[in-house]
């Protein structure tokens, strides 16, 4: 039943994904990977290719969903940040590169990404301060 249940997720997940329901298609993958853990790099892959294309949403549904069945790291972190700056969601992408620093603050990604985040947020004040 393990194998089958696993495939199973699995084309239901690619089915959802063709079908840009990115969401339901995340939790089908969340499934698989409780049956088949080495599904985690394809899920990742997927993950960065929705990025590429746009669909940001979705490849951090995707995100969720690995960190969700614990999968974690600065890869992973790395990725959601992109997603953030993407999204121009500086205050989050603040706090997680904040967060990720402290736990390993040797990391050259994530340094380059917390100095771009701040630079960015350090600009919004300004022109704020300019306009109020």
């Amino acid at each position: 039943m393990g194998p089958d249940r696993a495939y199973y997720f699995y084309r239901r997940a690619l089915s959802l994904e063709q079908l840009e329901r990115f969401a339901e298609a995340a939790v089908e993958f969340g499934n698989l990977l409780v049956h088949d853990s080495s599904a985690q790099a394809e899920i990742v892959e997927r993950s960065d290719a929705l990025a590429e294309q746009g669909h940001l949403a979705g490849a951090s549904a995707y995100l969720d969903a690995l960190e969700q069945n614990g999968y974690q790291g600065p890869a992973l972190t790395t990725r959601r940040l992109r997603i953030l700056v993407t999204q121009s969601s500086w205050a989050k992408a603040e706090e997680i590169s904040r967060e990720a620093l402290n736990q390993d603050p040797e990391d050259r990604q994530l340094q380059s990404i917390r100095a771009e985040v701040l630079q960015r947020l350090a600009g919004e004040k300004g022109e704020v301060q300019q306009s109020g």
